[in-house]
């Protein structure tokens, strides 16, 4: 999910269109877009292709450098718990459960809010489904 976001941000950087950047990767239109909306991930290859085009580096497009993973814990942390409200962590997690059919412990839950992990991929998707909201807003 934050690939697609990184993507977006710096192919725009470059004033490339989504086409442009198809062009200079060998690939498709459709392919660009499934990234940035985070329903297909890139290849190795095709990754490392991505980011010499945008002259940027991969660990810059995962976001595994290390200020912005400490910011993007903050950021699905501050999201997540506008998402919970006042509501007891217990019972949202209950709310989850029964609108997604997604099991989600509180105790992985606490960890999230409290900024100790960042949620994997499934578990944003399960909390942007249950907020209605898309998943790659978590990034925003």
């Amino acid at each position: 999910m934050l690939f697609g976001a990184n993507l977006k941000k710096y192919r725009k950087g470059k004033g490339f269109t989504q086409e442009d950047l198809a062009k200079m990767l060998g690939i498709s239109r459709q392919a660009v877009v499934s990234y940035e909306n985070g329903r297909r991930e890139p290849s190795l290859m095709t990754l490392i292709k991505i980011a010499n085009c945008l002259c940027v580096s991969t660990d810059r497009l995962l976001s595994r450098d290390e200020y912005s993973i400490q910011n993007n814990v903050e950021v699905v942390r501050n999201h997540i718990k506008k998402i919970i409200g006042n509501r007891d962590l217990e019972d949202f997690c209950k709310e989850v459960g029964l609108k997604t059919g997604f099991v989600l412990s509180t105790d992985k839950l606490e960890s999230y809010v409290l900024g100790k992990v960042l949620p994997d991929k499934i578990v944003l998707k399960v909390l942007a489904m249950y907020a209605g909201m898309d998943v790659e807003s978590f990034y925003i």
